[in-house]
């Protein structure tokens, strides 16, 4: 089965069991009095795991906020839809990306758009290390345990050396091919 395919397939279903599972621990006194800053840790394992989309999420959920605000309820349900299709897409392009990759077809002239998609994707794996680092150090500041900052801090970690260094060499190729090329015109 082709990456594209099954990726979303595997991993979409998986973020809505971990999203259902957050909304149940949320919804005990305990779970209320223990989760209600920092979110249930089954919500926040499923945005590590789809750290990109989270990303996608809490900046579409801001915009749709500003143009058309909910509360309460539908909030939460329209920014859990808006998290879902922004997951599915992340699994898709990785697939795709992955597929394309094994084709090497991979092209050194690389278009405008493609660089600033690239420098765009080293930036948000640069500022998900930083995420990476703040879960882990949340446990200092004891507002989640060491089980649950672990797994979410690895997650954002691989996510953004993944972008890091996936996207960086890309552009790295780009640069190379173009200071090659600007010296065989000369």
């Amino acid at each position: 089965m082709r990456p594209r395919f099954f990726l979303p397939l595997l991993l979409v279903p998986l973020t809505v069991v971990l999203l259902l599972l957050g909304y149940q621990e949320l919804q005990s006194q305990a779970g209320q009095r223990l989760y209600a800053n920092f979110g249930a840790p089954a919500t926040r394992l499923a945005y590590a795991l789809n750290a990109p989309a989270f990303l996608a999420k809490w900046w579409l959920s801001e915009l749709l906020h500003k143009v058309h605000p909910f509360h309460g309820p539908a909030e939460n349900i329209r920014n859990n839809a808006v998290f879902l299709i922004a997951a599915s897409i992340l699994w898709y392009s990785v697939g795709l990306d992955i597929e394309r990759r094994r084709r090497d077809h991979i092209n050194a002239v690389l278009s405008r758009l493609r660089i600033g998609l690239c420098v765009a994707l080293v930036l948000i794996g640069i500022f998900l290390v930083l995420m990476a680092i703040g879960s882990w150090n949340a446990t200092s500041w004891r507002y989640v345990p060491l089980w649950q900052a672990l797994p979410e801090a690895m997650l954002y970690m691989l996510w953004g050396l993944v972008l890091v260094g996936v996207f960086g060499r890309d552009l790295v190729r780009y640069l190379a091919h173009r200071a090659t090329a600007s010296r065989a015109i000369l």
